[in-house]
């Protein structure tokens, strides 16, 4: 939903007001998200600020932006460029700590949520040196998890360690990262530690009524009779998208199976390469879709072959679109996926049992139905709805509306 606040009398000043107004202590609360870019915020976060703003709270983004600065500002909120990294050791990281550490000496926020592990960690550090009165952390996947390379565990490991010492709050999203927080991290005197199952989807989204799939399925190069696995995610080598092509490699004989890849990212041009040299013609290459509710909607099957995830909301709108799924076994996917009853897990590269289990989905409409019907079930705990109860349940026992 989006909000104009000064159509609903939020503020009565231009952007440069508010801040004044801020640095004079005239102003209402204030809050501000982090996240170390904007495409993080406008993909999962869009409701915390709407909550926040429906609070009476000014509400302040700190992000790299891109192309979105402009409408999260034709939205109301103020928008402070940060120049992060996602890699927590790239010299942009120095720049960005700096930045951050100036804007919270000028600016006191009544509450801090930051995100994503290279601008959450900076802005811990920076907000306990500005003495930043509350500071939560939601994890979206911990780079320590069971099969991680001992390097993570070293490097961001100890990071986490030191990190959690400047956090009040701290979220997790899936089960295997909460045990870890658990038994690993310290936070604030009086800190709070809990998991909270992802950030929330808009079940009514997946809910399609009156939807002509045969002409949806013509519009994006399909035939009326393919059979559809989707895979929505960003084409990168974590996402392991490749592990899907030489699956598809191995199903040569099943001429009606097409794969489609919506998402974009670095890998494209090699994924593209490799799927020519394999000489395969019905692996389609989307890119960015604003529609994917409908993309879902003609797919007989969503998968997804990460190597690591946190919790990943791709699988979670398979699930709200009534879809099996098809996933590795791994962190955050085993919290949505139970093996042979709402899905398939297989291992991290075992191309051979992706693809038998491709084909077991294929002959099977009985069973792809019964997977299906088990995910609207299944999905409900992950609903936007209750995950927005939680988090207002952890603002309020935190006494951040006192």
């Amino acid at each position: 939903m989006c909000y104009n606040r000064q159509e609903e009398g939020f503020f009565d000043g231009s952007p440069l007001d508010i801040i004044d107004g801020l640095r004079k202590g005239k102003m209402r609360k204030t809050f501000l998200i982090v996240a170390s870019v904007e495409a993080h915020i406008f993909g999962f976060h869009l409701p915390v600020l709407a909550y926040f703003r429906e609070k009476g709270f000014d509400v302040h983004i700190a992000t790299k932006f891109d192309k979105r600065q402009n409408f999260f500002e034709s939205q109301g909120y103020l928008c402070h460029p940060i120049p992060f990294s996602r890699s927590p050791f790239a010299f942009d990281n120095m720049r960005a700590l700096r930045t951050l550490t100036d804007l919270f000496r000028s600016m006191r926020f009544n509450a801090i949520h930051t995100h994503t592990p290279a601008a959450s960690f900076l802005c811990r550090w920076a907000a306990q040196r500005t003495k930043q009165p509350y500071v939560a952390y939601t994890a979206h996947g911990f780079h320590v998890y069971q099969g991680a390379p001992t390097i993570n565990r070293l490097l961001y490991g100890t990071l986490e360690r030191l990190a959690a010492r400047r956090t009040d709050v701290l979220i997790t999203i899936n089960r295997e990262d909460a045990e870890w927080a658990k038994k690993r991290l310290h936070l604030k005197k009086d800190g709070l530690m809990v998991y909270i199952p992802g950030v929330g989807i808009d079940l009514d989204r997946y809910r399609l009524s009156q939807f002509n799939g045969s002409e949806f399925k013509k519009s994006i190069g399909l035939p009326e009779n393919a059979f559809v696995i989707s895979v929505v995610g960003e084409l990168n080598e974590n996402k392991n998208q490749s592990m899907l092509f030489e699956s598809m490699e191995r199903l040569r004989d099943t001429q009606l199976l097409h794969l489609i890849l919506v998402g974009e990212g670095p890998m494209e041009e090699t994924y593209r390469r490799r799927v020519r040299e394999l000489g395969i013609g019905n692996i389609h290459f989307l890119g960015f879709r604003d529609d994917v509710p409908k993309i879902l909607a003609v797919s007989d099957v969503v998968a997804l072959t990460s190597k690591r995830e946190g919790l990943p909301r791709c699988i979670m709108e398979g699930m709200a679109a009534g879809k099996p799924i098809l996933g590795t076994n791994i962190r955050g996917i085993r919290d949505l996926v139970i093996d042979s009853e709402n899905g398939f897990l297989v291992e991290v590269g075992d191309t051979a049992q992706l693809a038998e289990k491709i084909r077991l989905l294929f002959k099977d409409a009985t069973l792809r139905l019964q997977m299906g019907e088990a995910n609207l079930e299944r999905i409900k705990p992950y609903a936007l709805s209750a995950v927005m109860a939680a988090l207002d349940k952890v603002y309020t026992q935190t006494g951040l509306f006192e």
